[in-house]
């Protein structure tokens, strides 16, 4: 118990004397998100008023290249959760680095729900929060900050209401719209007049949509939730790649996270492509590979994700089974996509190893242990590589020897 209260008193005197909670843990709390936070202001004509902004920008922000960007309404409590787990899921390279965009809310009802419900006060008095939403944020977004021009828009409950409505009304606005627990049903389900309207325009539609509501959802949630699933499941275009989930045993508000997390598989697909890639090298080989990604690019494009760590392990098998021209094409893409990755560079190593060339494998995990150490990568993981280059043989006794 006196360990226990020396500890708790340690932290509280971090948080007093300002210091972060990353500060206090050390090199091994590596995200250090309140260091790439900022609060911006953003002037609105259409709402004739200031608006407050807070951003975080990914690691590596300052590197010249240009990110995507996630806009997170009902920012006041959903910014921190989205963006956390975006930075999770983003250093361990399974989306990519994203720029989040979180928009409080002044007025929930009124920012929210253009239209009016006499049970929610304030609904209908500011219709024009979706133009500033859909028009004029992207450009202020463009303008301020390194965006490469895909968004996305993450909505919760009326916040869900608000991003189904800019996808059924704005064309152009966002790449992709996650929706969870979207109350269909407020002002009489207008909601669904809206998608009707969008579906009786018979257009082409390339974007990402993802719905979910809750097994526990309140009230009419669920099935109104269901009935526009159901309109999409008729009538949306074959272009449109759209999801409708309903999360079990949870309830409006713990389906948050949960349902974030499979919008976020979905959007950057990833699951069994190691799978897949091995079947086409043992259709087509090393060719077939090259192919696969462009395959791939062509079809999912900014979405297309290839994560090192499930696909690392492919290329040393490959290797192994005296694919090697397969495996470098592998691991030679893999850079490509992913060229600051110390994993990508260090199994580039292992492929050469395990090919007898071993200068090219001493170079790769030279380069691997140099990105790693400039990146803050856990220190553990430098000392394997370093562990895996001084097992390398580097003159002809030591060839001879692993011969």
């Amino acid at each position: 118990m006196q360990k226990f209260t020396k500890t708790v008193s340690l932290v509280i005197v971090a948080l007093v004397s300002g210091s972060s909670w990353a500060s206090y843990l050390g090199a091994d709390a590596p995200l250090r998100a309140a260091e790439r936070e900022r609060y911006l202001s953003m002037d609105s004509e259409v709402l004739g008023a200031s608006r407050k902004i807070v951003v975080r920008v990914p690691r590596g922000y300052d590197s010249g290249i240009a990110f995507g960007t996630v806009v997170v309404l009902d920012a006041q409590w959903l910014f921190p959760i989205v963006a956390d787990y975006i930075d999770f899921l983003s250093y361990w390279g399974r989306i990519p680095p994203l720029i989040v965009v979180g928009i409080p809310s002044t007025d929930r009802n009124a920012d929210l729900i253009p239209w009016v419900d006499p049970a929610f006060p304030g609904t209908g008095t500011r219709p024009q929060f979706a133009a500033f939403l859909n028009t004029e944020l992207p450009e202020f977004i463009g303008a301020e900050l390194k965006s490469n021009g895909r968004s996305v828009l993450v909505g919760h409950s009326f916040g869900g209401v608000m991003a189904l409505h800019g996808h059924f009304m704005f064309d152009d606005a966002f790449d992709a719209t996650i929706a969870v627990g979207t109350s269909v049903w407020v002002s009489g389900s207008t909601l669904m007049e809206n998608a009707n309207a969008y579906l009786s325009g018979n257009r082409s539609d390339g974007r990402f949509l993802y719905m979910a509501v809750a097994e526990a959802d309140g009230g009419a949630t669920v099935p109104a939730g269901q009935s526009l699933a159901d309109m999409l499941a008729a009538r949306a275009p074959d272009s449109l790649d759209w999801y409708f989930e309903i999360i079990p045993q949870t309830d409006h508000f713990a389906a948050v996270v949960p349902a974030v997390h499979r919008a976020l598989e979905q959007l950057f697909p990833s699951f069994g492509l190691g799978e897949e890639l091995v079947a086409r090298v043992e259709s087509s080989g090393a060719e077939g590979l090259t192919h696969w990604f462009s395959e791939k690019n062509a079809d999912l494009g900014w979405r297309f994700w290839p994560v090192v760590e499930h696909l690392k392990l492919t290329g040393l098998q490959l290797a192994q089974a005296g694919k090697m021209d397969a495996a470098r094409a592998l691991m030679e893409e893999l850079r490509r996509i992913h060229p600051a990755d110390s994993e990508a560079l260090a199994f580039s190593g292992l492929v050469e190893r395990h090919a007898g060339e071993y200068e090219h494998a001493r170079r790769w995990l030279e380069r691997a242990i140099e990105v790693a150490t400039s990146e803050g990568y856990f220190p553990s993981r430098i000392s394997m590589y370093q562990a895996v280059l001084d097992q390398i043989p580097s003159g002809e006794k030591d060839r001879e020897q692993e011969n």
